[in-house]
């Protein structure tokens, strides 16, 4: 029987199980959901999550504004304060460059191409707040094993993973939470917290050990929309000294703060009655016999697990991570399934313009050729959402199931310019709309926007999936798509602007230091944007 106890937890009489069947493996750590609070903040929030996790009573010490604050404070030329508010209107003072929004003058982009910030990093700032931590990077020669992985959530340490969701992308890399893992049959699974959404309630995401590994790659350009870059892991106390037998010593801590368990772990599905002589087992001050009914009344963000153990048939990816094109189309030829190509605007081409060549069409300004597709498994819930990449094989591999999504089986507008009514609708079953338009979604990271993109009457459209209240653009209204292409061409190039000015700091720090160390050379060229 797997350990459902800590360490400080006693177990009163033994339980016994009748008639358990156990076909699944679950185990996931409590760590509390944080949305990002900037565009490029997904490793500050990250790290809010983790340190929370090994300290849930810090409070404002682990708050996102204060990590951040000790960055800037450790960068050079970065000294005029700036005050803001976080979204609940909490204000802070930066210690950083002068601007009239802390949104505009504080997102760090976590690169490949040098300054301002490598993975590694995170190594630091963890020591810096009393933390170990060790990055290790998932290559494709050697990827990261299932072992190591499910080892970290045992010892109770929920880990950072870098993820590449959008190909070559100066910003392409994102951070993530990894807080647990799930084993049903012949599919592992990791459970993870995903920042993205800013000011919003973060998102659950279930992503196959697949996107460890570099065979479920083989995109068409060798880049793959959920490759696993590196993690930070290891992570506890510096101050924990670790026992062999006992490797949950940080967990305990958190369970003695909390006044409750710090982790999850239950067989599942379960399909049996649990019979207990022990009436008051301890077991998250809950009646242990009753376990079942706690396993189902999950806190909201965790409840995307329990839907899938309990529709692996129905949630198109969890049963078959790689689906032939004939089984995908016998799910989106359902009721209440549907599914749409996604599509990645590129920073790059965006900004990529001058007097002769000014991007303005979607085709002109789009990342990369792999085919993407989201499939909403709407008969189960209509904010599951399943990502999926075409492999050079044409099958198509599962990347990761969230529990949200900008896609809906119908979206009524209205036209920008002459008030028509529009109904757009991907539907194809007997329940789809009579007269609808089909659609596309067009994302671009590292911002939060995603619009819905068609035609009409042989006319390019555009329209935002929300108000964003940086955009002058009203949800439920259909743009032209030059005009959407427009305004976010202003905004790509002031973010690649300050891109530029963070890599030139950088590249002056290095030259002082090369002057004071008499390694000054002419061959040190300043950076610059590819």
């Amino acid at each position: 029987m797997r350990r459902l106890f800590s360490k400080n937890v006693t177990l009163g009489l033994l339980i016994i199980f009748f008639c358990l069947e156990v076909n699944a493996q679950r185990k996931e750590l409590l760590v509390a959901p944080t949305a990002q609070l900037n565009n490029t903040w997904c490793w500050v929030a990250s790290m809010e999550m983790i340190l929370k996790f090994h300290n849930p009573t810090a409070g404002i010490m682990y708050s996102q504004p204060n990590i951040f604050n000790k960055y800037s404070a450790m960068r050079s030329g970065w000294d005029v304060p700036l005050t803001c508010n976080d979204c609940h209107g909490v204000s802070y003072t930066f210690n950083g460059k002068n601007g009239s929004k802390c949104e505009d003058k504080f997102s760090i982009p976590i690169s490949s191409q040098g300054f301002p910030l490598k993975e590694d990093f995170i190594d630091f700032f963890f020591h810096s707040f009393g933390y170990q931590s060790s990055q290790e990077l998932n290559l494709d020669a050697s990827p990261i094993s299932w072992v190591c992985l499910k080892k970290q959530i045992d010892q109770c340490r929920p880990f950072i993973a870098f993820i590449n969701p959008t190909s070559s992308a100066i910003t392409g890399n994102h951070a993530i939470v990894v807080k647990g893992y799930l084993i049903d049959g012949v599919n592992n699974f990791l459970i993870a917290n995903d920042p993205w959404f800013r000011c919003d309630t973060s998102i659950t995401t279930v992503f196959p050990y697949g996107n460890f590994l570099n065979v479920h790659g083989g995109s068409r350009q060798g880049t793959s929309i959920e490759k696993v870059l590196a993690i930070v892991g290891n992570i506890r106390l510096d101050q924990v000294n670790l026992i062999e037998n006992n490797n949950c010593v940080s967990c305990d801590l958190v369970s003695t703060a909390m006044g409750q368990q710090c982790f999850i772990e239950v067989p599942a599905p379960i399909t049996s009655t649990r019979l207990s002589s022990n009436r008051n087992s301890g077991f998250t001050g809950a009646d242990f016999t009753n376990i079942q009914d706690s396993y189902k009344e999950e806190p909201k963000g965790d409840q995307l697990v329990s839907k899938l153990l309990d529709n692996k048939d129905k949630v198109v990816g969890f049963n078959q991570n790689i689906l032939k094109n004939e089984l995908l189309n016998y799910f989106l030829t359902k009721e209440k399934y549907f599914s749409s190509i996604v599509k990645y605007i590129s920073l790059n081409k965006l900004a990529n313009c001058s007097l002769f060549n000014v991007p303005n069409k979607i085709l002109e300004v789009l990342e990369h050729e792999e085919e993407v597709i989201d499939v909403v498994s709407g008969e189960v819930d209509k904010n599951i959402v399943s990502t999926f990449q075409r492999n050079k094989e044409g099958l198509w591999v599962l990347r990761k199931i969230t529990n949200h999504t900008s896609l809906k089986s119908r979206i009524d507008l209205k036209s920008s310019s002459s008030n028509q009514p529009l109904v757009l609708s991907n539907l194809r079953a007997k329940d789809s709309i009579q007269g609808s338009i089909s659609y596309e979604l067009i994302k671009f990271p590292p911002f939060p926007y995603e619009f819905y993109s068609f035609k009409s009457n042989n006319e390019s459209f555009m329209s935002p999936a929300e108000n964003y209240s940086d955009l002058p653009f009203e949800w439920g209204t259909a743009y032209p798509e030059k005009k959407v292409i427009g305004e976010l061409r202003k905004i790509s190039k002031d973010y690649l602007g300050q891109y530029q000015l963070e890599l030139k700091l950088d590249y002056k720090q290095q030259l002082s230091n090369l002057i004071k160390k008499g390694g000054y050379s002419k061959n040190l060229a300043p950076p610059s944007i590819k």
